[in-house]
């Protein structure tokens, strides 16, 4: 990733503290030297 690069986009498979599967959106940033990382539950409860 590089400054000035558009966000990319791209999904992960997390589990839990229980074993609970979850799937993460997550979207990925460059600024400033900062990399910005938001991510959001994509499965449904």
């Amino acid at each position: 990733m590089h400054q000035g690069d558009k966000a990319i986009s791209f999904e992960v498979r997390a589990l839990s503290a229980t074993g609970k599967q979850h799937w993460l959106e997550v979207t990925a940033s460059f600024k400033n030297g900062v990399i910005y990382v938001i991510a959001r539950v994509a499965t449904s409860p």
